[in-house]
């Protein structure tokens, strides 16, 4: 990755958290939204070893389906060289429905941990009431 290239990344990183009013006036859900969005890119980025093929999907896909590409990188984990490359090998319009798709998961699956969360606090608030 060149200079021109890491610049172009810092500032897409900083531009993820900008918007009109300020910060305290932001609703809890935004700041979240804004928050796990820039950890789905750092930490995609962290795990890539060709950040140039990464950026590269980025920048082709529509700007509506950047932070969903961005969710299915992350859940991707370690494999996401190979989730790069096999969106390489593919056209823009099967790009953008395999994102979709693979988004989608990442959005059951953050669903099914939270509800496996909310049933762990309930059992521990029912051992607390009987013990």
């Amino acid at each position: 990755m060149d200079a021109d290239q890491l610049d172009g990344l810092i500032d897409d990183l900083n531009t993820l958290g900008k918007c009109s009013e300020a910060l305290i006036e932001r609703s809890h859900a935004l700041l979240t939204e804004d928050f796990q969005n820039l950890l789905n890119r750092i930490d995609s980025i962290s795990k890539s070893d060709d950040i140039d093929d990464l950026l590269e999907i980025d920048a082709k896909l529509p700007a509506e389906l950047k932070g969903r590409f961005w969710q299915a990188a992350e859940l991707s984990g370690e494999s996401i060289d190979t989730f790069v490359q096999s969106l390489g090998e593919i056209d823009l319009r099967g790009q953008q429905l395999l994102v979709e798709y693979i988004a989608s998961l990442a959005d059951t699956a953050k669903e099914t941990a939270i509800c496996k969360l909310t049933g762990n606090c309930c059992l521990i608030n029912t051992i607390n009431r009987v013990t």
